[in-house]
């Protein structure tokens, strides 16, 4: 997915689909940094272990699906997926980019691939406001699983399935 944004009509940005062997330590390095930047102190020492032994797992991290947000091909934002597209593992977008439409988009494409019609997320708490602005709901209140703080939410996924009536 190739686009053009028209608030910076210079700058081309571009969504992909990625192997995470190829580009790991690239959507490694943006993934640590920005949850430590944003996350971690919400989480303490042994959250913030758990999610750092997660980044830095070859296996667990091939088990994802990963759409890298590019723009002039500076890896701007990451969004992960497992459970046939319907599950958001990890969504980071970098310091400075943060609420320009970066999550959002990545989202969208993450949709178009959604293989189920739920798309669940466990939302970091920063984060509920921008998940419930794209139409997810609470399932739960706040869990705390390892030192990891989350809120259960979940999208119903539109069909472009046309029936005849």
């Amino acid at each position: 997915m190739k686009n053009t944004d028209s608030e910076r009509p210079y700058m081309e940005y571009t969504i992909e689909k990625t192997d995470f062997r190829q580009n790991s330590d690239e959507i490694r390095e943006l993934m640590w940094t920005t949850f430590l930047e944003y996350e971690a102190p919400l989480f303490g020492k042994k959250g913030t272990e758990e999610v750092r032994t997660t980044i830095f797992s070859d296996s667990l991290m091939q088990q994802q699906t990963f759409y890298c947000y590019r723009d002039e091909g500076r890896l701007i934002g990451i969004l992960a997926t497992r459970s046939e597209g319907s599950h958001i593992s990890f969504l980071f977008v970098r310091k400075g980019h943060q609420r320009s439409g970066i999550g959002q988009a990545l989202v969208n494409r993450a949709l178009e691939d959604c293989g189920r019609n739920l798309m669940t997320v466990n939302a970091a708490t920063p984060a509920k406001g921008f998940y419930e602005k794209l139409g997810f709901v609470r399932l739960k209140e706040e869990q705390d699983v390892g030192g990891i703080r989350f809120i259960p939410m979940a999208l119903k996924v539109q069909s472009d399935i046309i029936t005849d009536e």
